[in-house]
C-alpha cells in the first residue's frame, strides 16, 4: 500500500524531529512560551507525518484521506504560531478566552471544508495524480476555501513576525547574533512557504514547508530553552526604562547625554542642563522643594572598557519629610516616655504604699485574732460543760468566719497588685478533687443535701497545677453551692480530653439545684463585693469576693470561669484548664478479690456513678432501685460477691434492709460483705448498727479509692467503732526534754504559743523573749532545739534578729537550730521566706495546734529521731 521514497522518508524524519522538539517543549511549559511553541511543534509533526505517508502511497483515496488529515495540523500552525509570538514577546494581554475561540473560526472551516470536498469542491476544484522519477505526487487545482485558508494563515504568520520585529530591533546591541539568527529562524518557513505559493518550486511539486518549520522549531529551541534570549524582552525593559519615576541620564565618555527616560526629561525642562555639572558631584541635591538621592554608575563593555556613565536621580523629598517627622515625634515621645517613667515611678510607689498598707493591715488584724482564735481551740479541749462548750465553739466560728473575710480581701489585693505566683508541681487531681468536696460535705449535711461526685475514668491522676489554688477555686464554687441551696444535690464533675501524649485539657463543673441566678444579674457575679441579689447578702452573709478571686485565679491559670444558671432552678459554674500530665510513680490500686456486685440505690445519680467505675474495674454488676427487689434478688440467687446499699430510701432505708439480710436470709458477713452508704458523719447510731451488723460504713459521695478498697478485701475489711471520735490534737508522747525560743512583740502571742506547745510537748522547756535584743541574749544563753521568731517587731524585726542569730552560730561553729518565720502578714508568701536561707519555716497566725504539731515533729532533731526510731522499752 505504501512504497516509501526519500521525499516521504525526510517529511516522516521532520515529523518524527518535530514531535521529539514539542515534547521537548511540552516539557518546558512553566516557561511563557514553553506551552505554545510545543503546540506549534506539534502541528509541524502532525503536517510532516501525513505528508510523508501521502507521498509513500500510490492509491487515490488514502491520498485523499491522508491530505485531509494533513489539515489538522496545516490549518492550526498558523494559530499557534501567533500564540507563541505573543506570548515570547510578552503582547498577549489580547488572549482571552472569546479571541482564542475565534482565530480557530477559518481553520475549523478548512479542516470541514478540506474533508468535505469530494461534495461541494470548494476547496480543491480538481485533483489527479502525476508521476515524477517513479514518485506519486497529486497536482491540485486550489478552489476559494483554499485561497480563504492561505490569506487567512499568511495574516497570522506575517502578525507574529511584526510582533518579533517590534521587540527584536530595541534589543540588546551585545546581541545581535542571536538577533539574526532568530529573525532567520522566523522568517524561513514563512518565505519558503511563500515560494511554493508563487510557484518558485526546485523540488517540483513537493512542498518543503514542513521541513522549514523544523528548522525554525530547532533555532527557536535553542534560543528560548538554551540561550534563554529574551527571558526579559527588550520591550519591557523599554517600558521599565520609560515608566520608572527615577530620572536616568546615559552619558557617553564625554558627559554629554545621549539618552533619559520622561522623568530626567522634565527635570532638564525644568532647571536646564547646567544642573548636571552639579548632579556629577553631589550625593543629595536639593532643588527647589524637592530633594533626590543621586547615585553614579560607569557603563563597560563586555571587554571591561568604559563607554559612558549611568546616572540616577531618585526623588526622597517625602522620605526626607517623613524623617523630619519621625524626629519630631521622637522627641514627642521621648517626652511622654519620661512622663510615663515619672507616673509608673509615682504608680509603684503607690503601689508599694498599698502593699504596705496591706502587710500592716493584716498583722494589726491577725494578730488579735490570732488570740481569738487560738485561746478558744485551746477552749475546746478542755472539760466545759455543754452550755460553755457551745459558748466557746461560736466563738471559734466567728473568729474563723472573720479570718477568712481578711484572707479574702488580701488574696483580692495580692492578685490586682500581681503579687501572686502560681506554683506548678506534680498533683494528684483525683485525691484533690475529693478532698475539696470533703471539706463542704459536712455543711451539705446538715442541710440535707446530697453531693455527688462525678470523674471521668480516663482522667489521668498526677497532673501539673498549683494544688492550692486549684482547690481554692473548687472550695469557693462548692461552699456557694451549698449555701445557695437548700434541697436537691450538688455535683462535682471533672473530665477531660487529650490533645497530645502529655498535654490534657481538663474540664471542671460545679453543678446545683439552688435558687439561681436571673439572666439580667450574670455579668455582676464576679464582681468584687457583689452578689447577684443584695438580698442575698442579708440572707445568706459573705463579703461577695469568692467568686471575684476564684475567676482571677482562673484567669491566671489561663481560662475562665464559665456560668449558667435558671432562676429558681439552680446553678452551673465551669471552667477549663489547659495543662500536661505526669507519668509519676502512683501506688498500684489493690487487687480486687470480687467479681459480681449488686447495687441497691433508688438515686440515679449514685448508681451510675458506681456502676460506671465497676465497668471500668471490670466486673459484673446488678442494680435495683429499691430494698424489696434487692431481697427478692438475693433469695433467688447469692452469686453476688458484695452488696452496695444506699442508706437514704423511701419505704425502707439501708439499715433495716441489711437488718433483713443478715437476719431472714442468714447472709452474714463472710458469706455476703455489705458496704453502706450514707452521708451522716456524726451519727452514733449508725456506727453502732453498722458495727452491730457487720457493714461497713461508706460515706457519699464514694470515694474511688475507698470503693476499690472495699472490693479488693471485702471478708477481711474491719467495721468500725460506734464512737465518733474527739475533735483533739493528739499530745506528742515524748518524756524528753526540749527547749523552745518564742519570739514575739505581743505578750499575749508569745503566752498563747507557750500553752499550745506545752499542750503538746508537756516536757518542753518554754524560753520567752519580747524583743529582738532579748532574743539574742536567750538565744545565746540557752541554745534552744527550735526558735519562733516574729517577723514585724519594733527596733529589730524578725530578719535582723535571725541574721544576728545565724552569724553567732557561724562564729561559735554551732549546729543550725531550726528558726520558723511566724507572722501575720499574709502578703508574705512562704517561697520568700524559704528562699531567705536563713529561715527553715513559715507559720502564719493566727497559730492552729495541728499545723503547730507538724512543725514540732518536722524540725526539731530529737523529734525526728524518736520518729524514725520509736522509743526503746526501759526494762531493756
Amino acid at each position: 500500500m505504501f512504497d516509501f521514497n526519500p521525499h516521504s522518508l525526510l517529511l516522516i524524519f521532520v515529523a518524527m524531529g518535530s514531535f521529539a522538539l514539542g515534547l521537548y517543549a511540552w516539557s518546558k511549559r512553566h516557561l511563557v512560551s514553553g506551552f505554545p511553541l510545543s503546540l506549534l511543534m506539534g502541528s509541524v509533526g502532525v503536517w510532516s507525518l501525513f505528508y510523508g505517508l501521502e507521498l509513500a502511497s500510490s492509491n487515490l483515496s488514502t491520498i485523499k484521506l491522508l491530505t485531509a488529515s494533513s489539515y489538522f495540523g496545516i490549518a492550526n500552525l498558523p494559530v499557534f504560531w501567533l500564540v507563541f509570538c505573543s506570548r515570547y514577546t510578552h503582547q498577549d494581554a489580547w488572549l482571552k478566552p472569546l479571541s482564542k475561540l475565534l482565530l480557530f473560526v477559518v481553520p475549523i472551516i478548512t479542516i470541514f471544508s478540506v474533508w468535505t470536498n469530494d461534495v461541494h469542491g470548494l476547496f480543491y476544484t480538481s485533483r489527479e495524480m502525476v508521476s515524477i522519477d517513479s514518485n506519486y505526487f497529486q497536482k491540485l487545482s486550489n478552489g476559494p476555501f483554499w485561497w480563504l485558508h492561505i490569506i487567512y494563515s499568511n495574516l497570522l504568520i506575517v502578525t507574529g513576525l511584526v510582533m518579533l520585529f517590534r521587540v527584536l530591533i530595541s534589543a540588546d546591541i551585545a546581541k545581535r547574533k542571536h538577533i539574526v539568527v532568530f529573525l532567520l529562524a522566523a522568517i524561513l518557513p514563512y518565505l519558503v512557504s511563500l515560494a511554493y505559493i508563487l510557484g518558485i518550486r526546485p523540488y517540483g511539486i513537493l512542498d518543503v514547508t514542513p521541513v522549514a518549520f523544523f528548522w525554525m522549531g530547532i533555532l527557536l529551541s535553542i534560543n528560548v530553552f538554551s540561550l534563554k534570549f529574551f527571558d526579559i524582552s527588550p520591550f519591557a525593559m523599554d517600558r521599565l526604562f520609560q515608566g520608572i519615576p527615577d530620572a536616568i541620564f546615559v552619558l557617553n565618555k564625554t558627559n554629554r547625554i545621549v539618552s533619559s527616560n520622561p522623568s530626567a526629561e522634565r527635570l532638564l525642562n525644568l532647571h536646564g542642563t547646567a544642573f548636571l555639572d552639579i548632579v556629577r558631584d553631589s550625593e543629595d541635591l536639593q532643588l527647589g522643594d524637592e530633594v533626590f538621592l543621586c547615585t553614579r554608575n560607569d557603563v563597560f563593555t563586555p571587554t571591561y572598557k568604559q563607554i559612558g556613565r549611568l546616572i540616577i536621580l531618585r526623588d526622597i523629598s517625602a522620605r526626607k519629610h517623613a524623617e523630619e517627622k519621625l524626629k519630631l515625634s521622637n522627641q514627642e515621645l521621648q517626652e511622654a516616655i519620661m512622663r510615663a517613667n515619672l507616673l509608673a515611678e509615682e504608680a509603684n510607689a503607690a503601689t508599694k504604699a498599698k502593699s504596705q498598707f496591706l502587710a500592716n493591715m493584716s498583722h494589726e488584724i491577725r494578730t488579735p485574732l490570732n488570740g481569738v482564735i487560738g485561746y478558744t481551740d485551746l477552749l475546746l479541749n478542755t472539760n466545759l460543760n455543754n452550755i460553755q462548750q457551745r459558748y466557746v465553739n461560736y466563738a471559734n466560728l466567728a473568729g474563723q468566719s472573720l479570718l477568712e473575710i481578711i484572707t479574702d480581701i488580701l488574696d483580692f489585693s495580692r492578685i490586682e497588685a500581681g503579687e501572686l505566683q502560681l506554683e506548678k508541681v506534680p498533683v494528684n487531681i483525683i485525691n484533690l478533687v475529693e478532698q475539696t468536696v470533703d471539706i463542704v460535705k459536712f455543711e451539705a449535711e446538715k442541710k440535707h443535701l446530697e453531693i455527688q461526685i462525678n470523674i471521668a475514668n480516663d482522667i489521668p491522676e498526677l497532673i501539673i497545677a498549683d494544688p492550692i489554688r486549684l482547690r481554692q477555686i473548687l472550695i469557693n464554687l462548692l461552699s456557694n453551692a451549698v449555701k445557695f441551696t437548700s434541697q436537691g444535690e450538688i455535683e462535682m464533675k471533672l473530665w477531660g480530653y487529650k490533645l497530645d501524649q502529655q498535654e490534657i485539657e481538663l474540664s471542671f463543673q460545679v453543678r446545683d439545684t439552688g435558687i439561681g441566678i436571673a439572666t439580667q444579674q450574670l455579668e455582676n457575679i464576679f464582681n468584687a463585693f457583689n452578689q447577684a441579689d443584695n438580698s442575698a447578702t442579708r440572707k445568706y452573709g459573705g463579703s461577695g469576693l469568692g467568686l471575684a478571686i476564684s475567676n482571677m485565679l482562673a484567669q491566671r491559670m489561663g481560662s475562665i470561669i464559665e456560668v449558667q444558671s435558671i432562676l429558681g432552678q439552680g446553678s452551673t459554674f465551669k471552667f477549663t484548664l489547659h495543662t500536661s500530665s505526669v507519668q509519676g510513680a502512683i501506688e498500684s490500686p489493690p487487687p480486687l478479690t470480687v467479681k459480681s456486685v449488686l447495687i441497691v440505690s433508688d438515686n440515679p445519680a449514685v448508681t451510675n456513678g458506681i456502676c460506671n467505675l465497676l465497668e471500668f474495674w471490670g466486673l459484673h454488676f446488678s442494680h435495683h432501685s429499691s430494698g424489696m427487689e434487692a431481697l427478692k434478688a438475693l433469695e433467688n440467687n447469692i452469686d453476688f460477691d458484695a452488696l452496695i446499699i444506699d442508706q437514704n430510701m423511701e419505704n425502707l432505708d439501708g439499715i433495716k434492709i441489711c437488718g433483713l439480710i443478715r437476719r431472714s436470709l442468714s447472709l452474714v458477713k463472710e458469706c455476703l460483705p455489705i458496704a453502706l452508704l450514707h452521708t451522716s458523719i456524726a451519727d452514733t447510731t449508725l456506727y453502732s448498727d453498722c458495727m452491730n451488723l457487720q457493714i461497713f460504713p461508706l460515706e457519699k459521695p464514694v470515694k474511688r479509692k475507698e470503693l476499690r478498697c472495699f472490693l479488693s478485701n471485702a471478708k477481711g475489711i474491719q467495721c468500725v467503732s460506734g464512737d465518733e471520735p474527739k475533735r483533739q490534737t493528739p499530745v506528742i508522747d515524748f518524756n524528753q526534754n526540749c527547749s523552745v525560743l518564742i519570739v514575739d512583740d505581743v505578750p499575749m502571742n508569745v503566752v498563747l504559743i507557750s500553752s499550745m506547745i506545752q499542750k503538746l510537748l508537756p516536757q518542753a522547756v518554754i524560753i520567752q523573749a519580747y524583743s529582738g535584743q532579748d532574743a539574742i541574749q536567750l538565744f545565746q544563753i540557752n541554745q534552744p532545739d527550735i526558735v519562733f521568731m516574729d517577723i514585724q517587731m519594733p527596733v529589730m524585726d524578725g530578719w535582723q534578729t535571725t541574721a544576728e542569730l545565724r552569724s553567732f552560730e557561724q562564729q561559735n561553729e554551732l549546729d543550725r537550730s531550726p528558726i520558723i518565720a511566724l507572722t501575720a502578714n499574709t502578703m508574705m508568701s512562704e517561697a520568700e521566706i524559704e528562699d531567705s536561707s536563713i529561715m527553715d519555716g513559715y507559720l502564719s497566725k493566727p497559730v492552729r495546734l495541728d499545723t503547730l504539731r507538724s512543725i514540732l515533729m518536722h524540725n526539731i532533731r530529737c523529734l525526728q529521731q524518736y520518729v524514725s526510731h520509736p522509743m526503746a522499752d526501759p526494762s531493756d
